[in-house]
């Protein structure tokens, strides 16, 4: 099956056994720019690039802000605490969400 069959989206999950979502997103997030079309080649490429880019985490946190994280979670305190704690403190700014990331 290819996408050239001109086949819709909902046809196309229904012979992959896939929701049209899926391949909607597969086909928006891997089809070339350049060439406009889906090519299952450069699928892994991109996949890759982007599991790489995915891994840079916690990057625009500083390591002062980090040690007193775990500091805190040592002492038992919720992500949410923390992170109330250190915006009031003015220690560091991190998202509790972050914090969760983190753990």
């Amino acid at each position: 099956m290819r996408v050239t069959d001109k086949l819709s989206m909902p046809e196309i999950g229904r012979r992959m056994n896939q929701n049209k979502s899926t391949i909607s997103r597969e086909l928006s997030r891997n089809t070339d720019e350049r060439q406009g079309v889906y090519l299952p080649d450069t699928t892994k490429l991109k996949m890759k690039a982007r599991r790489e880019k995915a891994k840079v985490k916690f990057q625009n946190v500083s390591a002062t802000t980090i040690t007193e994280v775990k500091h805190q979670l040592e002492q038992h305190h919720s992500p949410d605490q923390i992170a109330g704690l250190m915006k009031l403190e003015g220690v560091g700014k991190i998202s509790y969400e972050t914090i969760y990331l983190m753990i």
